[in-house]
């Protein structure tokens, strides 16, 4: 009898032990991962009350705010005065588990709704039932060069980005064609599946943010990365080069032609650094023709290509082993003839905005 006593002790100990563990891992080693999941109900629900914090512009323009509804069961919406011109950077929030959200309303959404930082307070507060203000988040885009890139583009699909070479803070970052996120969170709770359904199907699919989710050849910019890998395969900026304006690529009946149609001036034959001051393409074709598919991947890697960027927006990987249509992650099988192209961030090389 008391061995039989011991083995249903022992069962009914290890039961309790696994039941511990399996608390400690839900509510102890995961509690951030459920807490943050944008999935989790009771999130959505304990967020509902909650007055987010609002989306600042570099100078203190509203972005993106909090209105009360009068509803009970859905005290807030988000509101956006600037419409379209941030629609893509603001993206949206909405009271729905079926529409979510989007852009920095996503990316921050834990900062906005005051659940971060983790300070002591709102450990307190929430020990208490009181409730966590959301925190106000200011970002570095001018509004007056988010106009001007947006007037610029005009109709056309593509995107505009302005970057600060000192410091690297994005000025603008706009993309066409664009959406007004009050059309996703005008109706309060799940009266947002059909508008955001709408926008889904549109023509020119307006949800897509072009700046960083769509790949396009960077062209001349790229020239700085061939620049460094020359420098880095024993040129210097007075290495000399045939200056034709025609480069009849080897190997291949094919040519690369400079795009002004003629020589660059600067004199032939002209140095790599004549070259980079008036951009002379088949200069670099030839540039990157010596470096040799291989080095010029090695380099490239260091300015971030083929790596994910670590941005406040989700961001598509830029890349040197694109495929037509621009798809990225192939194994790199760059004819050498094809090289010269890559040099001048053609070809194979697609980056974002």
């Amino acid at each position: 009898m008391n061995t039989s006593i011991r083995k249903v002790t022992v069962a009914i100990t290890l039961v309790f032990l696994a039941l511990f563990i399996n608390l400690q891992v839900v509510q102890v080693a995961r509690s951030h991962q459920y807490s943050t999941d944008p999935r989790n109900p009771r999130l959505l629900t304990a967020e509902l009350n909650v007055k987010r914090g609002e989306i600042l512009a570099a100078d203190g323009t509203v972005l993106a705010e909090s209105q009360a509804t009068g509803n009970k069961n859905y005290p807030w919406r988000r509101v956006y005065p600037e419409k379209n011109l941030f629609g893509h950077i603001t993206g949206y929030y909405t009271n729905s588990v079926f529409c979510g959200s989007a852009g920095l309303e996503s990316s921050y959404d834990a900062y906005l709704a005051g659940r971060e930082p983790a300070t002591s307070t709102n450990f307190v507060d929430q020990l208490l039932g009181r409730k966590n203000p959301g925190n106000t988040l200011q970002i570095t885009i001018d509004p007056k060069l988010q106009k001007i890139a947006a007037q610029a583009l005009g109709n056309q699909r593509g995107a505009v980005a302005a970057i600060d070479p000192d410091t690297g803070a994005v000025l603008a970052l706009y993309s066409s064609t664009t959406y007004d996120p009050n059309v996703v969170t005008k109706a309060i709770g799940d009266g947002c599946v059909k508008p955001k359904t709408a926008l889904e199907n549109a023509k020119g699919n307006p949800l897509l943010f072009r700046a960083t989710q769509e790949r396009y050849p960077p062209g001349s910019t790229f020239k700085i990365v061939t620049a460094t890998a020359g420098l880095e395969t024993n040129m210097t900026r007075f290495t000399s080069f045939p200056n034709p304006s025609v480069l009849r690529l080897p190997q291949t009946n094919q040519v690369l032609r400079n795009f002004t149609g003629g020589v660059c001036k600067r004199g032939n034959p002209i140095t790599m650094l004549n070259a980079f001051e008036v951009s002379c393409d088949t200069t670099f074709a030839q540039v990157a023709l010596r470096i040799g598919i291989d080095r010029f991947d090695a380099v490239a890697a260091r300015y971030g290509i083929d790596k994910s960027l670590n941005f406040d927006i989700a961001a598509a990987k830029s890349c040197m082993d694109a495929v037509p249509g621009g798809a990225c992650n192939v194994p790199p099988q760059v004819p050498r003839p094809q090289t010269a192209y890559s040099g001048i961030g053609q070809f194979n090389v697609r980056m974002t905005a």
